[in-house]
């Protein structure tokens, strides 16, 4: 089917929009025109063919963004997913260790502890558990 006429080439784009079916490379086929005198026409109709970008969440916060999809939506919050905040199981301060050291130590001990320090109490506890 192809259309001659600019005013036709504008009414069907427009009929093809109601339907809701904005295929721009199929359209250009059915008119033969290129897919660039489509995205005008759609353009002069007051439509945008902007990029359609999905919403997408934050890993760390979880919060809704709309745009490119990303996986963080600040650097803060990638800094707080690949460093979490942990808790010391001997002294109890707070401090932070990459996201991968935590899994690889949660495998050799069930605890996580700030320092060498720490360390050194926690398996002299251990040791005396032993003993005792």
């Amino acid at each position: 089917m192809k259309v001659q006429n600019f005013g036709e080439n504008t009414l069907f784009v427009q009929d093809r929009i109601k339907e809701g079916d904005i295929d721009v490379p199929s359209i250009a086929a059915e008119l033969g025109v290129s897919r660039t005198r489509v995205y005008q026409i759609i353009a002069r109709l007051g439509h945008s063919m902007g990029q359609k970008y999905a919403s997408w969440r934050c890993r760390q916060c979880g919060m809704a963004h709309r745009g490119t999809p990303r996986a963080f939506c600040s650097r803060h919050c990638g800094e707080k997913y690949y460093h979490p905040t942990l808790v010391c199981a001997v002294c109890g301060n707070d401090f932070t260790r990459k996201r991968g050291l935590v899994r690889y130590r949660y495998k050799m001990f069930a605890k996580q502890v700030c320092s060498i320090a720490c360390r050194n109490a926690l398996l002299a506890s251990y040791a005396r558990m032993k003993k005792g």
